[in-house]
């Protein structure tokens, strides 16, 4: 498996309406180590001008930045709440970690 950094994209596929751009990541982190379902997941963290979001980007191959993704405004809720969201917690089960381990993970290393 090639390091995150050779491999992934830094656009995150989102558009900040209110400031007129496509949104880049600031920071990528593997998570892969937690989620043992997983070919691959990373978290990508960039900043709208409403926040702080994080996407979860689960992939079908791991040295393939394509597979599933979703985002959250990590910096309007807190770890609690967002493993609480029925979103999150299908997409952390689905990768075999606890909802809230994945939460807290996104949280201990956003920029």
């Amino acid at each position: 498996m090639r390091p995150v950094e050779e491999v992934a994209k830094k656009t995150l596929g989102l558009y900040d309406y209110r400031a007129q751009q496509s949104l880049e990541a600031t920071k990528i982190v593997d998570a892969t180590s937690i989620c043992p379902q997983a070919k691959r997941c990373v978290i990508k963290y960039a900043n709208d001008t409403r926040g702080l979001i994080a996407q979860i980007c689960n992939w079908y191959s791991p040295d393939d930045d394509l597979g599933g993704q979703v985002h959250y405004f990590i910096s309007a809720m807190t770890p609690v709440q967002l493993a609480d969201d029925v979103v999150f917690e299908r997409t952390a089960v689905g990768m075999r970690v606890e909802p809230i381990v994945l939460a807290s993970f996104i949280y201990q290393n956003q920029p």
